[in-house]
């Protein structure tokens, strides 16, 4: 279930560099749905450096190119849409109905932060001093990290790397060890539209 993907990492799927996996278990039928990569600490530090690398390649794109490459990860995420919701019904035992809305809801998040990549103004504020005026601007601060939870997989990843990305910064994910191929899908939606490498790892 998981062979396609692993850990993401400088714009591409790989192993553990130790190879460790740990099973995934269905909730359902309590049986094995198959092996995902366990990141060391060497990976970990390697996602941080490509990271940052995507983050000085990835702050310099404006709102308007930022808002494109949002509303094309969500192009993505619909056309894998069933993919994806046998993905979360298989790793949470949601029925397919329930995982189809929470990847529409994860839709939804890309599309809203896009919009809102546009609208990161900054501002003009009077100064005490006649005549003076102080410009406010809004700049990337750095790389987010993202730990999410289980019972959302879908929705939960994508209400953290959206906004991010939107505003301009690289994010490392970590999703729940119950749900890691939820989370693989969408970086993997991610990966297509061709983002710089590191900015989502």
């Amino acid at each position: 279930m998981y062979a396609n993907y692993g850990l993401f990492i400088d714009g591409k799927w790989r192993k553990a560099s130790d190879g460790g996996t740990a099973p995934v278990t269905s909730p359902v039928t309590e049986k094995p749905l198959g092996e995902a990569p366990v990141a060391t600490r060497a990976d970990t530090e390697e996602a941080l450096v490509s990271a940052a690398r995507g983050f000085s390649a990835w702050k310099s794109k404006g709102g308007f190119e930022r808002a494109s490459a949002l509303h094309a990860i969500a192009d993505e995420m619909i056309r894998r849409k069933d993919e994806a919701a046998r993905m979360i019904s298989s790793e949470t035992g949601k029925p397919i109905a329930q995982s189809e809305r929470e990847w529409g809801l994860a839709v939804d998040q890309f599309r809203w932060y896009a919009e809102e990549a546009r609208r990161i103004y900054g501002r003009v504020i009077e100064s005490r001093v006649p005549g003076g005026r102080f410009e406010v601007l809004h700049e990337p601060v750095g790389i987010a990290a993202a730990f999410t939870a289980w019972n959302f997989p879908a929705a939960l990843v994508a209400r953290k790397v959206a906004p991010a990305l939107g505003a301009g910064c690289s994010t490392i994910v970590r999703p729940s060890s119950h749900t890691p191929g939820t989370a693989m899908l969408m970086v993997d939606c991610i990966r297509a539209c061709n983002l710089p490498a590191g900015t989502v790892s």
